[in-house]
């Protein structure tokens, strides 16, 4: 995971991507993380108050049952 405060490119992925419409308030603290193939953005049982929105690359949603089997709540291959 890698971590960008950068103020010019977080502007301009929220105009490039609207996402100033999203919010009603944008005093908020925005950074921009990416991600490596297969790192997963929240583990189980952790605490995380993030609101993340996916740009680009694919996000799936999933739930381990008790007996490890995978069952997938959601895949998005087409983020923005």
């Amino acid at each position: 995971m890698r971590k960008n405060y950068d103020e010019n490119s977080i502007k301009q992925l929220i105009e490039k991507y609207n996402i100033d419409q999203l919010f009603d308030n944008m005093d908020l603290p925005f950074y921009t993380i990416q991600y490596e193939k297969g790192e997963l953005l929240q583990q189980p049982n952790d605490a995380n108050n993030l609101f993340q929105i996916g740009i680009s690359g694919e996000i799936s949603v999933y739930h381990i049952s008790t007996d490890g089997e995978k069952y997938f709540l959601s895949q998005n291959k087409k983020l923005f």
